[in-house]
């Protein structure tokens, strides 16, 4: 059985390593963590993830960051297919439509519950 391999882009340190806990600890995921929307591309297009999980802040530039990010997951065939959770401050964090198509985008509001939270994952990866 092939491990899963999740990716984690979280600037809060003190975030980041609940999520890598609780995911780690609950599942038998492969967890690679990282503080910037920059280094979670560089790592999303040089190793295989089956999800990844990216934090979004209310900030504008943020958001911006944020979308950026998927649209050039989106441009590429090696990484458009992997499944996008974005944990949000408010619910009305929109993705505009064009970034929607062939992806699967989903949003977890801030705060989340930790033992929820690789279900809520589970369900937006490939069968094994």
């Amino acid at each position: 059985m092939k491990t899963q391999s999740i990716l984690v882009i979280e600037p809060d340190s003190n975030l980041r390593e609940l999520l890598q806990l609780c995911l780690t600890e609950l599942t038998d995921w492969e967890v690679v963590t990282t503080a910037s929307v920059r280094g979670g591309l560089n790592l999303a297009f040089n190793q295989t993830f089956e999800a990844i999980l990216l934090a979004v802040s209310t900030a504008k530039v943020d958001r911006d960051r944020c979308l950026e990010f998927i649209q050039n997951l989106t441009d590429s065939p090696s990484t458009q297919s992997i499944p996008i959770l974005l944990l949000v401050q408010q619910a009305e964090f929109l993705i505009p439509s064009n970034l929607c198509r062939n992806r699967i985008i989903h949003t977890v509001i801030k705060p989340f519950d930790p033992l929820t939270l690789s279900i809520q994952i589970a369900a937006l990866l490939p069968p094994e």
